[in-house]
């Protein structure tokens, strides 16, 4: 035996309707609730945006003070750099100056410190190089000269002066010849 269900069509209508009616109320929430949803996120990203820009805007001015403060520096490396180089070609006005200071550089004895170096051209073919210096003893002078007249193209090495100072090391200055030809005149 089947059971009798009777659905009165009205019925059906009003639960479609009330079903109907819960299904909209639901959407209209859940859509109100997406709505409201998005509108915080857009005040939130709005509110963050402007703490980005200020915190832009205050990390750039410290970049822009700091750069300042490091080309002020490095404008003056710069030109300490470019008064450096002035000095040195004042010192040595053409190569064979460099070269020659490089050689005697290369026999400077133990014991022997060079205060001065100065390179002079006496023509074409000669110069003089006059150097001055500290030694601990006159035997260590003795060896200082014979090792720059063992240099090449040294014409002579003569003593100009030596005294003792006043922590008895030696003070002397050099006179040195240079001849530019292959053989010492």
């Amino acid at each position: 035996m089947g059971s009798n269900l009777l659905v009165d069509s009205n019925d059906v209508e009003q639960g479609m309707s009330s079903f109907n009616k819960t299904r909209r109320s639901a959407s209209f929430v859940i859509s109100l609730t997406i709505l409201l949803l998005s509108i915080v996120c857009l005040v939130g990203f709005q509110v963050a945006y402007r703490f980005l820009l200020s915190r832009q805007a205050s990390v750039l001015s410290d970049i822009d003070q700091k750069t300042q403060s490091i080309e002020s520096q490095k404008a003056y490396s710069v030109v300490d750099y470019f008064d450096r180089v002035v000095l040195v070609e004042e010192t040595f006005d053409d190569v064979p100056s460099q070269i020659v200071l490089r050689e005697v550089a290369r026999v400077i004895v133990p014991g022997v410190v060079l205060d001065s170096y100065r390179f002079e051209r006496i023509d074409s073919s000669r110069s003089v190089i006059l150097i001055s210096g500290t030694a601990e003893r006159f035997d260590l002078i003795a060896q200082q000269i014979v090792r720059l007249e063992k240099m090449s193209h040294i014409s002579s090495v003569e003593l100009s002066s030596s005294s003792l100072n006043d922590v008895g090391q030696v003070k002397f200055d050099l006179s040195v010849e240079r001849v530019f030809s292959s053989s010492k005149e």
